[in-house]
């Protein structure tokens, strides 16, 4: 899977000092469960969008759009803050990700 942001992309969305290693491995894990997220809900248009090769992975000449990138930060930081409120109904993404992502989405909304 695709990682649509790095670690330190990570930490600096969610105010974590850079110096601040505690939640290093936690957050290794959720970026490709947040940029999952992401590509699931671009679904057919995630290999136009991002580039991707044959095997769905990102290549030399894949570029992640900033609203795309931001999406799954947010998405992360859904994750991360494990906050239990209800954001979205089951199964959908955090109206904020959701929102930047509605003009990439599987077909084209205009």
């Amino acid at each position: 899977m695709p990682e649509l942001c790095t670690l330190e992309e990570a930490k600096r969305a969610l105010r974590i000092a850079p110096e601040d290693d505690s939640h290093d491995d936690e957050l290794r894990d959720l970026i490709p469960d947040a940029s999952g997220a992401v590509i699931d809900y671009l679904s057919g248009r995630a290999a136009v969008v991002l580039l991707l090769d044959e095997n769905g992975d990102l290549t030399v000449d894949s570029v992640v759009p900033k609203p795309v990138k931001r999406a799954a930060l947010i998405v992360l930081e859904h994750l991360f803050e494990a906050d239990d409120e209800l954001k979205r109904a089951p199964g959908g993404l955090p109206y904020r990700a959701e929102m930047l992502l509605y003009r990439y989405a599987d077909p084209p909304l205009a």
